[in-house]
């Protein structure tokens, strides 16, 4: 039997917008290895989140999914994390210029391993993050990993699981 799903999440980072090139524009890892500097993105300020640029594929697979989930009844939000308050602002300035959700369907939490608490059995999270798709789905969730090359993702979606 599949997996009747309610409500779907979306990971902003990496999935609908990309930090990777901001932080390349920026600047923004560490000199001795591949990891977020942190403290610069914190001098930088919420510009750093809410002037990421979209990921094409991303939002294309958001727009479809919104599409698909206003017809079935399915709230469709955000599920994302960050630990600096400036990246909270700059993330919520990044949702209203492109998604206007309400804010009861945006949920950022303060680190990535905290997504899993939001995990049930009629959620599915959309995540390019691993270790984030397995713990959510340890925890009684659905989830799927995001690839942009994966042109698939959205008939995954439709054919693994039901709706409504």
């Amino acid at each position: 039997m599949k997996p009747k799903i309610k409500k779907i999440y979306f990971d902003m980072d990496g999935v609908l917008c990309d930090f990777d090139k901001r932080c390349d524009e920026l600047s923004c890892w560490k000199e001795d290895c591949h990891k977020p500097d942190w403290a610069k993105m914190s001098s930088i300020g919420s510009e750093f989140w809410s002037l990421m640029e979209p990921i094409p594929e991303g939002m294309e697979l958001y727009n479809s999914i919104k599409k698909f989930a206003d017809k079935h009844n399915i709230q469709v939000g955000i599920l994302s994390a960050i630990h600096l308050e400036c990246g909270v602002a700059g993330k919520h300035s990044w949702i209203k210029h492109y998604l206007d959700l309400p804010s009861d369907l945006v949920n950022i939490v303060r680190n990535g391993k905290m997504k899993h608490r939001l995990a049930s059995p009629d959620v599915l999270l959309i995540d390019d993050n691993e270790n984030n798709v397995s713990d959510f789905i340890a925890d009684n969730g659905n989830a799927i990993q995001f690839d942009k090359n994966n042109h698939n993702i959205f008939n995954d979606i439709v054919d693994n699981y039901e709706f409504g």
